[in-house]
């Protein structure tokens, strides 16, 4: 589980956005990371409606999100904070279209994760479990290496007389947009 928080992919918005690095180091750095990790789980965070990101921006946000398919994403809309050097920017995207973009992103992601966790059918996981459900003494809720406490998906998990805390061999029988469902072995 690596969290890389990219931000955004245009160099134009990178720039603005002082980040240090570009595009191409970006996509580099991806699939270094996916080459020599095998299994590895990339989580990133990504601003959209900064000031000055244009259609064209997005865009190519939008398509490097559907080709990369990270495992996990958050997508956030920008918000101007007093005393940013963003916030005297004169290029502020409007808040309906921040919302806008977001909600494409989020579409999009969604599609991705199903994605994703349709790959992990039949598989077997480690689980940490968190908690036993309180309407079903049979299913526990935990995580993967790929969940982040609050933060990700979770994993239920079907079984009997599991201790939270614990970690369960769980192999995995369905999949949500961003959870697994799973059965203790």
């Amino acid at each position: 589980y690596i969290d890389l928080p990219i931000q955004h992919i245009s160099d134009k918005i990178l720039k603005k956005m002082n980040r240090g690095t570009t595009r191409k180091s970006i996509l580099d750095l991806l699939h270094k990371i996916r080459k020599n990790i095998p299994d590895v789980a990339i989580r990133t965070s990504i601003i959209v409606g900064f000031p000055g990101e244009t259609d064209k921006e997005f865009s190519e946000l939008v398509g490097f999100i559907r080709k990369e398919k990270f495992e996990r994403l958050g997508a956030f809309t920008y918000s101007m904070e007093e005393g940013t050097v963003a916030y005297k920017f004169a290029d502020q995207v409007p808040e309906k279209e921040k919302k806008a973009r977001w909600d494409e992103i989020m579409r999009v992601q969604q599609d991705v994760s199903r994605e994703n966790n349709r790959k992990l059918m039949g598989k077997v996981l480690d689980v940490i479990i968190d908690e036993k459900d309180d309407a079903d003494p049979n299913l526990y809720l935990g995580r993967s290496y790929m969940d982040a406490p609050e933060v990700d998906g979770i994993v239920y998990v079907k079984g009997k007389n599991i201790k939270p805390g614990t970690f369960v061999r769980v192999k995995i029988i369905d999949t949500y947009e961003y959870d697994l469902v799973g059965s203790a072995l």
